[in-house]
C-alpha cells in the first residue's frame, strides 16, 4: 500500500473526487463516528480542553470498513478529507478573533492510501502512521466535516510520478473509479460549538 503525504490545496474540490459518475456505491463504515456524527476525540490531533483552547490528542486512525465492491475490483484507495478549512488561517487561534463561518474554504487531506489490496476490506484502528486528525482552529465559527472516502478501482496499482499532490492523485484514480462510498464525521474545537 502507498501512503501519500498530506497535502493542503484550493486547486480541487471535493466535488472533483465524484467525477465517476455511473460508480457503484459501496457501503463505508468509520467506526470511530458517534451517532450524532462527531468523531471521536481519541481520532483527532488536538482536542478542547476546560481551562486551554487546546490539548494534544491521541491522533490515531480510526477503524475504516467498506463492502459492496464489484467483482472486477483490482484494488482500494482511501482518501480523507476535509472541505472546510479557513482559506485565511491569519485570525486562527488568536485571542479575540473569529474566523467566520462564510469565510471561504478549501480542503485539506488527512489521509491517503492507495494500492490497498483487492481482498482487503478494513483498515484497523490505530494501524496507519500516516494519518493526521482533525485539529480545526478553536476559534472557527463552522464546524469540519470530515469525508472518509474509498474507491474501489479497476487496476492493481495506481503509478504517479513526481510530488503526490491532491490533483495528480485525483487524476490517476478518476478514470479507474468502479465503485465509491463516503462516510462523514464532525470535529470541533470551538466552545460554544460543543454546547
Amino acid at each position: 500500500m502507498k501512503k501519500l503525504p498530506l497535502m493542503l490545496t484550493a486547486i480541487c474540490m471535493l466535488a472533483d473526487i465524484n467525477s465517476a459518475q455511473s460508480a457503484a456505491l459501496l457501503d463505508v463504515k468509520v467506526d470511530g463516528i458517534k451517532p450524532n456524527g462527531k468523531l471521536d476525540d481519541k481520532y483527532a490531533a488536538c482536542i478542547h480542553t476546560a481551562g486551554a483552547h487546546h490539548a494534544k490528542g491521541a491522533n490515531i486512525n480510526p477503524e475504516v470498513s467498506w463492502s459492496g465492491a464489484p467483482a472486477n475490483t483490482k484494488s482500494f484507495a482511501l482518501i480523507v478529507v476535509d472541505p472546510d478549512i479557513p482559506t485565511d488561517f491569519s485570525k486562527a487561534n488568536k485571542e479575540g478573533a473569529v474566523i467566520p463561518r462564510g469565510m471561504r474554504r478549501t480542503n485539506y487531506y488527512h489521509w491517503q492510501i492507495l494500492d490497498i489490496p483487492k481482498d482487503k476490506t478494513s483498515i484497523a484502528e490505530g494501524q496507519d502512521s500516516s494519518y493526521h486528525g482533525p485539529c480545526p482552529p478553536w476559534n472557527d465559527e463552522l464546524i469540519h466535516h470530515y469525508h472518509f472516502k474509498v474507491f474501489a478501482l479497476d487496476v492493481p496499482s495506481i503509478k504517479i510520478s513526481g510530488e503526490a499532490t491532491a490533483p495528480k492523485i485525483i487524476n490517476a484514480i478518476e478514470d479507474h473509479i468502479i465503485a465509491e462510498g463516503e462516510a462523514v464525521g464532525t470535529f470541533t474545537t470551538n466552545p460554544d460549538l460543543l454546547k
